[in-house]
Order: structure tokens, then sequence, then C-alpha cells
């Protein structure tokens, strides 16, 4: 153990024997959240010194403390022996410190084993966990599922750090599954019935992660079994980056843990809930514009405040109420056409358009990465008309989630999203969603020049990453349909026609709605791409 974590928390060791562990934590942060927490052995290395660090400043950052098994490893040892200390251990912390919250949490080959465990606390009538941490979790140490393997082919070339080879797949088999090969709740928990857990799970993993499938197959298996879990995978960064204490992303992490374990929500989760607030805001001061009940419920029932918002001038408020109007205008155009149509609302965020524009007829999908999604599950439920892809705006392969007929109309929501990329970006997305959905609708927002100025200049900041849009065009029909032929905008309506000056408005609101107005600085845009192909007729 490095001397550093012993300066910055308390450390004891306990147990006998072979029954050790060490009980870690701020003496001066006491806390009835204890966290019994399985580290990353690779089943036959001892902790790593990234792994200490990474739990002293937890124990410190979040004021939990942590109890930390020193269990047997491979090739001396079994997997079976491993889990007969590990299960009396288990059991010597929830009776001794009787928690009143126990989270269960374990990293790499560790996270296997603390799902395991969880699996065997309900089989053994232990206590069971309230909640479970798995950080870039390894679930198969059997590697008997082709489809998973043939999944982590690729990324574990492209991945030095990183061994899966026929060599170190029948070690691991040999010495460690050795006569549990099998016995999935101890070896391979991925494949286990997940119905009998319970409690909150907290699943983190990088898209460079060797095993992502493996964290992916188990969100999944989890949701089947009526468990939501908390899904967070970020993007080019490493297997290990949560141990970094400087990285971006880490940080990022290491907020959220936070909130997530101590039920909270200020350290990050209400920067994500700002946009629920935000709307209800817009609902009040703008009714007759913008109305979203579902935010309005919300906000009567949570509080959300987030110390970094610089609030913007009320004219801004009534330029984003129109935005959302607009949006949802376009959206109920477009199902008055196609009743039976499919709408991808992509970098969905928090947002209920679906609830507010339901015809009882449409196949929605709510796109946005895994974090967001997580958070969007604290929030609302979905439809059974309403689907998720919990993919990066920005990682194409989302494109094969989309199930849709395309005689039956397709369109695209990409509000909040397009206006931050260039005109040249946007040009290549709308050519990939042509040559992928040849007919389809998109409708985007698009400012002026120097709307775009202005709106850059007024957008308060969301958080430490201030995004400044890109995209700009005084003329949206002649610039979109000059990409390509076969493009045609059917509408660039400006978001302010349509709204009516009203009499409760002071003077100088009122007279910069009337400059704005004239100027028609931002326009809702839905822009066809070719035209649909109606195989059905062609081969009747």
């Amino acid at each position: 153990m490095p001397e550093q974590v012993k300066k910055k928390v308390c450390v004891e060791k306990m147990g006998k024997d072979n029954r050790l562990f060490y009980h870690v934590y701020n003496k001066e942060k006491p806390s009835d959240r204890k966290i019994f927490y399985v580290y990353d052995s690779s089943y036959c290395y001892s902790m790593k010194k990234d792994e200490w660090n990474f739990i002293a400043d937890m124990a410190d950052y979040i004021g939990v403390e942590f109890f930390v098994p020193i269990y047997p490893l491979t090739p001396e040892h079994t997997c079976r022996e491993t889990f007969e200390v590990l299960v009396d251990v288990y059991k010597e912390v929830t009776t001794q410190f009787t928690p009143k919250q126990l989270i269960l949490a374990g990293c790499g080959t560790g996270a296997g084993v603390a799902l395991s465990m969880n699996m065997i606390a309900w089989q053994e009538g232990l206590k069971n966990p309230d909640k479970t941490l798995l950080l870039s979790p390894v679930l198969d140490a059997e590697y008997k599922d082709e489809k998973l393997m043939s999944k982590m082919s690729e990324k574990a070339k492209r991945d030095s750090r990183t061994v899966i080879s026929p060599g170190v797949i029948d070690f691991i088999v040999d010495y460690w599954v050795k006569d549990y090969a099998g016995k999935y709740e101890y070896t391979s928990p991925i494949h286990e019935n997940m119905n009998a857990l319970s409690g909150t799970y907290i699943i983190v993993s990088s898209t460079d992660d060797v095993f992502n499938n493996h964290a992916r197959t188990l969100c999944t298996g989890l949701d089947e079994a009526g468990i939501k879990p908390f899904y967070f995978e970020y993007t080019g960064v490493g297997t290990d980056f949560f141990f970094k204490r400087n990285n971006d992303q880490s940080v990022h992490l290491r907020k959220i843990i936070k909130d997530m374990l101590t039920d909270s929500r200020d350290t990050i989760i209400n920067e994500y809930m700002f946009e629920v607030k935000t709307r209800g805001e817009l609902s009040k001061k703008f009714p007759e514009i913008f109305n979203d009940e579902t935010a309005t419920r919300y906000l009567a029932k949570n509080r959300i405040w987030y110390k970094k918002y610089k609030k913007k001038p009320l004219f801004r408020y009534l330029i984003d109420a129109a935005v959302y109007h607009d949006f949802d205008e376009v959206v109920r155009t477009f199902l008055k056409e196609y009743p039976d149509g499919t709408v991808v609302y992509v970098g969905c965020g928090l947002d209920t358009m679906f609830e507010r524009v339901d015809n009882g007829r449409v196949m929605w999908y709510n796109l946005d990465s895994p974090g967001r999604i997580a958070i969007r599950n604290m929030y609302t439920s979905e439809n059974d008309r309403e689907k998720i892809i919990d993919i990066s705006v920005h990682d194409l392969s989302w494109f094969n989630e989309v199930k849709c007929e395309r005689d039956r109309g397709l369109l695209f929501v990409c509000r909040n999203v397009l206006e931050y990329y260039t005109e040249t970006e946007v040009k290549d997305f709308l050519t990939k969603l042509s040559d992928e959905f040849k007919g389809c609708n998109v409708v985007f927002e698009v400012d002026t020049f120097f709307e775009m100025l202005a709106a850059n200049r007024y957008s308060g900041r969301r958080g430490a990453e201030y995004r400044h849009r890109q995209l700009y065009m005084n003329d949206p029909n002649s610039t979109i349909e000059s990409w390509d032929p076969g493009y045609r905008v059917i509408s660039a309506k400006p978001v302010l026609d349509g709204v009516q000056q009203m009499p409760g408005w002071d003077s100088k609101l009122k007279l910069i709605y009337r400059i704005a107005k004239r100027l028609q600085g931002t326009r809702i845009v839905r822009v066809r791409l070719g035209y649909e192909k109606f195989s059905a007729l062609f081969n009747n």
C-alpha cells in the first residue's frame, strides 16, 4: 500500500489468518455508507498503486468507508477458495459494522467477482447490497460465449495493454475456474439469471475497453430482469481512466459516483437536470408559446440548484420558448403527413417531446450518450412506442439501431445538435443520413451570422464546457439545396413568426422583440433528403 494513502485517510488492517481486509475511511467524515470493494486482480495480481489511491481519494471525497478484502489469487488458489474467503469477510463486515447502506463495488475482474457476490449473497441469505458499482467489469471468466469473444477480438488487437489469447484464457480456466466450471454465478455472472437481483446498479465503461461489450450485455440483462441500470460510458479514454486524478472524464465520473452513492444531485447531476428547470421556467414565463407539463410537475416536487448557471436576458428565454414550440410544431406537421411514421430524436437529452406531440401511432427513438440516458432514466420512463439508443450522437453506428418502414415516413429531430457543427460537418452528416435513409426528413435550428454571434454572447454557461455555435446560414433554402440537387427545403420558418406580442411584456422586451422579428435571425429548417423508395409499389 502506498504511504500517501495512509497520509490522506485512516487505514486499519483487520481480520485474522487468511481472512484479512483493510478498513479505509476519513475519520473527519464518519459515514453509515459502507463499500465492500473487490479490487482488480486479473485473478493473479495484488492491488496496484493507482487503485489504492483511487480508493483513498473516494473515501476522502465522498466520505464513505471502504472495506477491501485481500483474497486468494491464482495459480496457487482457485475460484472456490476466493469465494470462501470473500463470503467470510463479507459476513464479518456486514455484521460487525452494520451498515445503514451497503454498497458492493469492484473494478475489472473484481467487478465480475462483486456481481457474483451479489448473487451469492441472495442465495446464502446474506445481507443484500443496496447498490452495486461496477467499473470496467470483466464478467466472463470461462470465455464460452462466441459472440462476446468476437466483439472483443478487434479491440484486443488495438490495445497492447490487454492480452486476450488462447494461452491466457486457458490459464484462467485451468487455474482459477478449475472445478467451478459451469457454475456461472461464480465464474461468469453475465450468463446467470438476473431475476433475483435487486437494488441499484451503477455501471461504468469506456468505448476503448476490450470488455466494453460485457458492460453493455449486463445492462441488457438487467433491463430484461426489470432493473434499470445507470450506465455511464466514456469515449476515447483508457480502460482504467477513472484512476487518473486530473483526467476530465475521471473528474466527471467521480462527481457522478458521489451523487449516485450519496443520493444527492448537488455535485453534478443538477447540471444535467438544469435543462428540465429551463423548460419549466419557459412554461412559466411564456405559457402562450410553450408548455411542458412534465417539467413543470417535476419542478414542483424537486429543487434544482445549479450554482454555475448564469442567467440570460429575458429575450433569450423568449427565443428558447419559440424554438421549442417550433420544433414541436414541425414534428406534429410531419405526423399529420405520416401518422404511422418514425421519429428519431438525435441528442434528446432529458426532453420529453414525445409526450407533447404523440399522436398515438408514431414509433419514437430517443438517442443520446449512455451517461445522459442514465440521468434521463432518473427523470422519466419510456412509453411502449419509445425506444432508447444509448450511443453518442457522433458515433454513427446508431444508424444500425433505427428500424423503420421508409414509405411511412422517417424524421430526424436535431435540436441543440447541428448548430454546434461547422457547415462542412453538417453537410457531411446529411450526406451520410441520405445514403443510409434515402428520402428521410431532418429538422434542425440555424441562425444568421449575427444571430449566431448574439447567441454565443448571451448563452449562459452550463458546466465547465461552453459550446460555441458554429453553424449559420443567411439563406438556408439556397445554401442547403446547393449541396445536393435531391435535397428540398420543405420549410425554413423564423422562430418568431406566429409569436404575438403580449400586453404583460415590459417595454424593453417589446422593443427587442420587434427588432428581432424583422431580422428573422433564427429559423427551424425542415429538409427532405431525396425521394423515398416505395419498393413495395414497384414490386406490384
